[in-house]
């Protein structure tokens, strides 16, 4: 696996023109628990595209009540792992 790098340095789009899905890591994420990672994407915060909003947004949360992703503050990132090569 990779090392952790700061977010300016992620990728925000591919070769393909699509945002790459990565792995993001915010150190300071919420006072009850002070690291948070989880895999998300540069993209508009609404999914529907209805306003220029970018940001990084979280797979995990999902959408709120709105249909607005939850938009995340990371402050590393690094690439997916590869996937296993079989299940047993």
């Amino acid at each position: 696996m990779s090392d952790w790098q700061l977010i300016e340095t992620a990728p925000k789009t591919s070769e393909d023109g699509h945002s790459p899905n990565i792995l993001l890591l915010n150190w300071t994420h919420a006072e009850d628990y002070p690291a948070s990672i989880t895999v998300g994407f540069w993209g508009h915060v609404d999914p529907y595209a209805l306003d220029d909003r970018m940001g990084w947004c979280d797979w995990c949360a999902g959408m709120d009540d709105d249909d607005v992703w939850e938009q995340f503050e990371p402050t590393h990132w690094q690439p997916l792992p590869a996937p296993p090569k079989s299940t047993p």
